[in-house]
């Protein structure tokens, strides 16, 4: 047992587990998995060999709790409902992603928070794949990945923002989410008084990005006003920007050239009416490869509908070669150009305020807000005619 005492007491646990699972399944042990900005994330082993796991969306537990909380009052756009939302989804398409077992919205005076039980899928994340000096095994993880990015981002609508299930399920009501797989059953002992109702992993730069505001600008269907996405985004991470200036000196010297650079980008896009379903944080540590070398996705809350730049030019660089596989051809240049440049101003702010809150891996925390640094200091050199491809001074890389 680690850490658990910090969310629930075991015998309620055993409960709850009991209750969703079935009477024969006695918890082993409990162990808290690496990584988590946005949720707490267990894994439950049983008696009988097999597992599942434990979400937790804790908003004290968030690393950037306070962005959801200035966002508005409905903090659950990042908690159990999106992930129930995506999951429906993604399933109705085809979309490989642990099941979801049950979801726990109540939010007792016990147990404040969302939590569910999913599916455990045993083997590695795609990270491990990354440059495999088996050309077919990287072919056919990859390969099958990028066969559902192409699924996902060419489901498309002439909305952005989180999608709805029933209108991804041909024939589906406005009531067919009501009811299915996720339960409300409180954990044991947890009362009946139930009130009202974040997935980030500390050892990836994808994650930052869902948490920097991909909901801005949403209306209660889920879908956003009509102005473009990309305009969502610009309005989005100019604060960002000034955080980094605020908190990095080199961005701060530079911070008037890094506005007009990205605004610069914004203003060439030209407009579009159809949007694609996009994960929006897909790194390869955001998809688990069971031992048949099928990829699933994870850390799903920040699914909705919008520009597929945005995804693959974040694909591009999280993959590095063997985004080859993922590759689709007709992007947008000028889009592309945009959410690259954009990425990496979200990601230095996301960086410096994870090393500023006291997330664990300080290490990964400074490198990563130091190699988006260099990364958005060179992007303006090269336009400013200053040191093309070299690295700024005091700015240590990172692999992205």
């Amino acid at each position: 047992m680690t850490t658990l005492e910090a969310h629930f007491d075991f015998l309620d646990l055993q409960a709850y587990v009991s209750r969703v699972l079935g009477n024969a399944k006695a918890i082993r042990q409990v162990y808290r998995m690496h990584g988590g900005a946005q949720k707490v994330v267990y894994r439950i082993d049983c008696a009988d060999g097999s597992a599942c796991v434990l979400y937790v969306w804790d908003l004290e537990k968030n690393y950037f709790q306070e962005e959801i909380l200035l966002d508005g009052p409905d903090e659950r756009a990042f908690g159990g409902d999106s992930f129930e939302r995506a999951n429906r989804c993604l399933s109705a398409l085809g979309i490989r992603t642990p099941a979801l077992y049950d979801l726990n919205r109540e939010r007792s005076k016990r147990y404040p928070f969302d939590y569910a039980l999913v599916e455990y899928v045993a083997g590695p994340k795609a990270e491990h794949y990354l440059g495999h000096p088996d050309a077919a095994t990287r072919e056919r993880v990859f390969g099958a990945l990028g066969d559902m990015l192409a699924r996902m981002h060419g489901t498309e609508r002439a909305w952005c923002g989180k999608p709805d299930c029933p209108d991804l399920i041909p024939g589906a009501g406005a009531d067919a989410n009501a009811g299915a797989s996720a339960g409300t059953g409180a954990v044991a002992g947890a009362g009946t008084d139930a009130s009202a109702d974040a997935s980030v992993s500390a050892d990836s730069d994808a994650n930052v990005m869902a948490v920097v505001g991909a909901d801005a600008g949403a209306n209660s269907k889920g879908r956003a006003s009509a102005e473009a996405c990309h305009m969502r985004m610009l309005a989005n991470v100019k604060p960002q920007l000034a955080y980094a200036a605020a908190h990095m000196a080199r961005i701060g010297e530079f911070h008037a050239r890094l506005l007009e650079h990205l605004e610069s980008l914004a203003a060439r896009i030209a407009p579009r009416g159809r949007y694609g379903l996009i994960h929006g944080e897909l790194g390869p540590d955001h998809v688990l490869v069971n031992d048949r070398h099928e990829p699933y996705l994870i850390d799903i809350e920040g699914a909705e509908f919008m520009d597929i730049e945005h995804e693959h030019s974040f694909l591009e660089f999280r993959f590095g070669e063997d985004y080859r596989y993922l590759r689709r051809e007709g992007l947008d240049a000028d889009r592309m150009a945009f959410y690259r440049f954009r990425h990496h101003l979200s990601l230095i702010a996301g960086g410096l305020k994870l090393l500023h809150r006291g997330f664990p891996d300080q290490a990964f925390a400074r490198g990563l807000a130091d190699h988006h640094a260099a990364c958005a200091l060179r992007s303006i050199e090269v336009q400013g005619g200053g040191r093309k491809g070299g690295r700024p001074g005091g700015l240590r890389e990172m692999e992205g």
